[in-house]
């Protein structure tokens, strides 16, 4: 029933979900209503001025309007509305098949250094894994690049629209980066000679114009050393895989030396300098199903990493991959079973990347972009289901290619069972 009623919601320009509990930064709040009006959300809450309910004959509420508007209306009650779940580590939009070519944007090629490539200028709203991630509860993501030791600039892209005008949101949330050479003091150097290159630049244009500058790091065009910009500031984070402690230690270090914005992804031996990182300021994405020794770097891997990171004051969000983004919040459930507080589990998905970067997504209050999910349970239970997702206010439909192909073959004709014949 309530999916047939957020089916109704499509292309609506109000909808009005209510009686449901909604997951917002001050907790769970029960029994209350949650508006969304022009892409956005209007309100959140009981007893809400502007909103009248429209009651059946078994006292059921069966309409709504909003400011004198009638409104698509979702039966809330016995769900969970959170803000939308945001992916912050993925290639939506530019992997369609792993290890077919042709179906890979996200390697723009070229130089070590791509720090002024903006990946977003490939990303493909039409892709079929966008509506199976949104089906999931999924409705915006970070999509970045990968190759050369300066990937170039990652985007955040809600999960709707069939443009990039339609779908993009930022063309530029965080700088990827790697630690490139045979070892974390070699990356480190290549990094701070970069980010040196960089400052001298800013302070010699016309020099550098001139040709009278002295020699930068090789492959760092004019163009590379203007993007880095916003990173000396820190406007723009930059964004670093390790997993090792010493290695932690290390970014630590060069983040407070160099004065930037970092986000680590990884993290997997985090728990052992937590205070560190935590003293640092620096965010980490992790993996909560790395229990162990996966590789020399994740010895001292465990399940409780999460919380232990959390614990100390460390930002924390989770990574799923691309074809998986979806599987986000199943992520989140183990962390929670490593001692994690659901509350900050499901915020690492909403409201710690939305801090994190800036983005204009994952919360749920008056004023926030109308990305929001609504689910039939716990949306950390693999029991529970989305409903009802809604991009930019918009319901958007959970069918997908998956779900096609399930419709399409759940029901087959039966082969014959052969009689049974004896010799």
């Amino acid at each position: 029933m309530i999916a047939l009623m957020a089916l109704a919601a499509l292309g609506a320009e109000c909808t009005v979900i209510s009686g449901t509990t909604a997951a917002t930064s001050e907790g769970l709040q029960k029994g209350v209503s949650v508006i969304l009006d022009g892409g956005r959300v209007a309100a959140v809450g009981r007893g809400l001025e502007g909103l009248e309910l429209t009651l059946g004959a078994q006292s059921e509420v069966s309409g709504a309007s909003w400011q004198g508007r009638s409104c698509a209306f979702v039966q809330g009650n016995g769900t969970i509305t959170t803000a939308g779940l945001i992916a912050v580590d993925s290639q939506l939009g530019l992997v369609e098949v792993g290890m077919e070519g042709a179906s890979r944007d996200n390697d723009a090629g070229g130089d070590a250094i791509r720090a002024s490539v903006r990946i977003v200028d490939g990303y493909n709203p039409r892709s079929s894994l966008i509506a199976i991630q949104r089906a999931g509860g999924v409705t915006s993501a970070l999509t970045r690049p990968n190759g050369g030791w300066v990937a170039g600039q990652a985007a955040h892209v809600r999960l709707a629209g069939r443009t990039q005008a339609e779908a993009v949101v930022s063309e530029s949330v965080t700088m990827v980066a790697s630690l490139a050479g045979p070892s974390t003091a070699g990356g480190l150097a290549q990094l701070v000679d970069l980010l040196d290159d960089a400052r001298d630049y800013q302070r010699n244009r016309a020099a550098y114009a001139q040709g009278r500058t002295r020699p930068y790091s090789e492959g760092a065009s004019r163009a590379d050393l203007e993007a880095l910009q916003p990173v000396l500031t820190g406007a723009l984070p930059l964004s670093l895989t390790a997993n090792r402690a010493s290695d932690l230690e290390a970014l630590a270090r060069f983040k407070v030396e160099q004065d930037i914005a970092l986000v680590v992804h990884g993290a997997a031996e985090g728990w052992l300098v937590a205070d560190t990182l935590a003293e640092a300021g620096i965010p980490v994405v992790v993996d909560p199903l790395v229990y162990g020794p996966g590789s020399f770097d994740e010895i001292h891997g465990r399940a409780d990493n999460a919380k232990l990171l959390a614990d100390a004051g460390v930002q924390v969000m989770f990574t799923a991959g691309t074809h998986n983004a979806r599987n986000l919040r199943q992520r989140a459930g183990n962390a929670v079973r490593g001692g994690l507080a659901r509350s900050a589990a499901l915020a690492a998905l909403t409201e710690v990347p939305a801090a994190v970067y800036g983005l204009d997504a994952g919360r749920l209050e008056a004023g926030s972009a109308g990305d929001v999910v609504v689910w039939s349970g716990d949306p950390l239970e693999l029991s529970s289901a989305p409903v009802a997702v809604f991009v930019g206010g918009e319901a958007r439909s959970l069918e997908n290619r998956q779900t096609r192909l399930r419709d399409a073959y759940r029901e087959l004709p039966g082969t014959p069972t052969p009689p049974l014949t004896l010799p």
